[in-house]
Order: structure tokens, then C-alpha cells, then sequence
């Protein structure tokens, strides 16, 4: 027989799993967009290795600016002062 605390903890585990689950999809459609983004600025790369890139950390600077400029953005400030 189920308990009210054995519930309330499935319930809680099924949360995390939607939850997971729609970052997921968030951020799968976040790095479709850049590779869509990249391609418009000439930048042919397929989605698992800009993931790859992006998740290790490590990326040339050439990437970077790419990246940047692929996004739109206009200034990129490197200190408060």
C-alpha cells in the first residue's frame, strides 16, 4: 500500500524528471538556434560539436568572436571600471 509520504516523494521525483526534461528541450533548441545563427555569419559547424565546444569549455578565440558576432552583439565589456 502506497503512503502519503511514498506518494509526495514520487511526485517530487516526477517534477525533477519534467523538469530535466524541459531544460533539455530548452537549451537542445538554444544550441540549434546558434548553429542556425553561426551558418547565417558563415560559420558551418553541426550542433553536437558546438555542444562539445561550449560544454568543455574550450574554444578558440576565433570562436568566440564568431559566436558574438552570430548573436548580435555589439560591444563586449571586459571589466566594470
Amino acid at each position: 500500500m502506497l503512503t502519503l509520504i511514498a506518494v509526495a516523494s514520487a511526485l517530487s521525483a516526477l517534477r525533477d524528471v519534467d523538469a530535466r526534461v524541459a531544460l533539455h528541450v530548452i537549451v537542445s533548441s538554444v544550441y540549434a538556434q546558434l548553429v542556425g545563427k553561426l551558418a547565417d555569419v558563415g560559420v558551418i559547424d553541426s550542433e553536437p560539436n558546438i555542444r562539445n565546444k561550449l560544454s568543455r569549455g574550450k574554444f578558440t578565440a576565433v570562436f568566440l568572436i564568431q559566436c558574438l558576432e552570430a548573436i548580435g552583439a555589439s560591444s563586449l565589456r571586459l571589466s566594470d571600471a
